[in-house]
């Protein structure tokens, strides 16, 4: 399967007349929790080939969406760009997705390099306190079913993620944290092992198992002072300015 993706990327560059500097997996394969049934989240960033596409009144389009053959999302280099200088999280997980099927060099490396230099850990917190917040009130004295399970999975890799960023102030990648969590959350570490493997054989939790989970949760929540002591910081527009035009060739 990873060769007809890479196929099928190469011929969209031909297609479309753009180089695609990174492809990878997002969703359940990248977080290793997809069933036999799941679908492929494709992700990508693209330049235009024709730099003319960046100097004309009609804009070629910054984002490429497809739902067949895969699930699949480009983002063109302004628009990665304008996302990483709001500390995109999408970006954010994409860069350092274990499943990658393309990833140009140096690119992939500044990439990585950037999230981890220029993001806000202020900003990633957030969103990953409010997503875990959101998906554990949508479980809670609920029956528990297969989405409820998924929205599970959300909110404790969430807490996972942004305990992690609380703990080390910087950014680094959320599958090293979910990883380091083994250590500093062991038990709700766990409960998310049990997520997952329950998710691979698309089994559901029993009403015992994700009461638990949820009660391990619900437990770990403190936001306090310490979240608003981590950096604020805003990515210089001027690095970012220079390497885009690193990308395009045009310095």
């Amino acid at each position: 399967m990873n060769t007809m993706i890479k196929e099928w990327l190469s011929r969209l560059e031909d297609e479309y007349q753009i180089d695609i500097l990174f492809a990878c997996e997002a969703g359940s394969r990248a977080w290793n929790i997809e069933s036999a049934t799941s679908d492929h989240d494709v992700r990508f960033i693209y330049r235009h080939r024709d730099m003319k596409n960046y100097l004309a009144l009609r804009k070629a389009p910054d984002v490429l969406d497809w739902t067949s053959p895969y699930d699949a999302t480009g983002f063109d280099i302004y628009k990665t760009l304008d996302l990483i200088l709001k500390s995109n999280p999408g970006i954010y997980e994409s860069a350092f997705s274990p499943a990658v099927y393309m990833a140009a060099e140096p690119f992939t490396s500044e990439l990585k390099g950037f999230i981890r230099n220029e993001y806000s850990p202020f900003s990633l917190y957030k969103h990953y306190q409010s997503l875990r917040t959101r998906n554990l009130k949508e479980v809670q004295k609920k029956v528990f079913n297969a989405s409820r399970q998924k929205q599970l999975i959300h909110a404790v890799r969430a807490e996972l993620i942004s305990s992690g960023i609380l703990l080390f102030k910087e950014i680094s990648s959320p599958f090293e944290m979910i990883r380091a969590a083994e250590i500093h959350q062991p038990e709700l570490f766990e409960g998310y092992q049990l997520l997952a493997s329950t998710k691979r054989n698309n089994q559901l939790l029993s009403e015992e198992q994700a009461d638990s989970i949820i009660h391990l949760l619900a437990a770990s929540y403190e936001y306090n002072e310490l979240g608003e002591e981590l950096s604020k910081k805003q990515p210089s527009l001027d690095l970012m300015e220079q390497w885009l035009r690193e990308i395009l060739g045009i310095l």
